[in-house]
């Protein structure tokens, strides 16, 4: 027997509306979806970033985003996660922004006697003594075991990109990563690095 008219959808939307109501589980409520979290924002920003990057650049940016989606993926692992989202967050934006020196850095990444080896390897030098003491005067040095965290992002997250950025990852950025540690536990300014 047909549906009498009044039964009847009145149109498409309807059926989807309708459809998506009853397969909420039961008990739950409509929500608004939340804002992303500011590590995915930041790791965005980057992504966006990649469309400009000189071939130099692309395996810093990509490794720096990565870095970001994983700890934001993670973030329930860490011992305070807020520190880490604003901590990304404020080590990205200097960079995304391209203040500071970095436009200068990025000039002698174009270098035609650059290689991307050795770019990437100014760029993480910069972006630890410039962009890693500012974030931290902001949001604190870190739990031992949250600092610890983030360096096995930047190993697994270089390794993802390529052996001989996780070995880099592995051997230059632990030490370059602890004097800037090291000085914001004693509440000075981190010491000048290589740029």
């Amino acid at each position: 027997m047909p549906a009498s008219p009044a039964c009847r959808p009145r149109s498409g939307l309807a059926v989807a509306a309708l459809a998506a109501l009853l397969w909420l589980p039961a008990g739950a409520a409509q929500t608004t979806p939340e804002p992303p979290p500011a590590c995915l924002e930041a790791a965005a920003a980057l992504r966006a970033y990649e469309r400009q990057a000189g071939v130099n650049e692309l395996p810093f940016v990509h490794i720096q985003a990565r870095v970001a989606e994983l700890g934001c993926a993670r973030r329930e692992t860490f011992d305070d996660p807020v520190w880490f989202e604003r901590t990304v967050t404020l080590f990205v934006q200097t960079f995304t922004a391209q203040g500071g020196d970095w436009p200068a850095t990025v000039a002698a990444c174009a270098a035609a006697d650059m290689t991307q080896l050795l770019c990437v390897d100014r760029m993480v030098a910069r972006h630890i003594a410039g962009d890693l003491p500012p974030a931290l005067r902001v949001t604190g040095c870190g739990t031992p075991g949250d600092w610890g965290r983030v360096g096995a992002l930047i190993v697994e997250a270089a390794y993802r990109e390529g052996w001989i950025w996780g070995v880099g990852a592995e051997v230059g950025v632990p030490w370059q990563r602890d004097l800037v540690r090291a000085a914001c536990l004693r509440g000075e300014a981190a010491p000048a690095g290589p740029a």
